[in-house]
């Protein structure tokens, strides 16, 4: 068994639970981790609108997806002065991706 999913033979612990507690390095574009960091690392120089609630208030930021962890993104949001923003993977609801240059649907 796989030492990374089995810690006994009766305690099962999720795979990313235990990737943040080893030292092993993970490489986020592997086609065989389900998860959303894996999908939007194949998506990193792409323009993206990040969707979620901050309070009560739904917020969304428009920028080039330019680095992807295990739990945030970075965005670049003005190419001029090279401002980004962090966003925590656990608080976005929506993520809408531009595979072509235009970008004036994420404006809508």
């Amino acid at each position: 068994m796989d030492n990374y999913l089995m810690k006994s033979s009766n305690d099962i612990i999720p795979y990313a639970e235990n990737l943040l507690r080893s030292e092993q390095s993970v490489d986020l574009k592997d086609n065989s981790l389900p998860f959303l960091p894996s999908y939007l690392s194949k998506n990193i120089g792409r323009w993206v609108k990040v969707e979620h609630f901050l309070g009560n208030e739904f917020v969304s930021h428009i920028g080039q997806l330019i680095s992807v962890g295990i739990d945030f993104i970075v965005l670049k949001i003005d190419s001029s002065t090279l401002a980004t923003v962090v966003c925590n993977i656990k608080d976005i609801c929506f993520i809408t991706i531009v595979y072509n240059k235009n970008t004036e649907y994420l404006s809508k």
